[in-house]
């Protein structure tokens, strides 16, 4: 049948796979946007995350926020 570890293994890999997710396609927005946009990626980023929460769509918001978190390491790195 049902084994009870299994299944709290599976919920925590299922948990951990979503934030990491999250974390990587806002790491691969950023490099795509700093790409594209060059010096004005932290805004853009700020305005789509802006967008969002007018809307209101809070994920969408939450997502383009660490977007544009990730953006501004970005660039602070390559000032360095």
């Amino acid at each position: 049948m049902f084994n009870t570890f299994q299944f709290w293994s599976d919920i925590g890999w299922l948990a951990v796979e979503a934030v990491f997710g999250k974390r990587l396609l806002a790491r691969y927005e950023a490099k795509l946007l700093v790409k594209q946009k060059g010096p004005q990626a932290l805004e853009v980023a700020r305005q789509v995350a802006e967008l969002a929460r007018q809307r209101g769509d809070k994920r969408a918001a939450k997502l383009w926020d660490e977007v544009a978190r990730q953006v501004a390491r970005r660039e602070a790195a390559r000032s360095r």
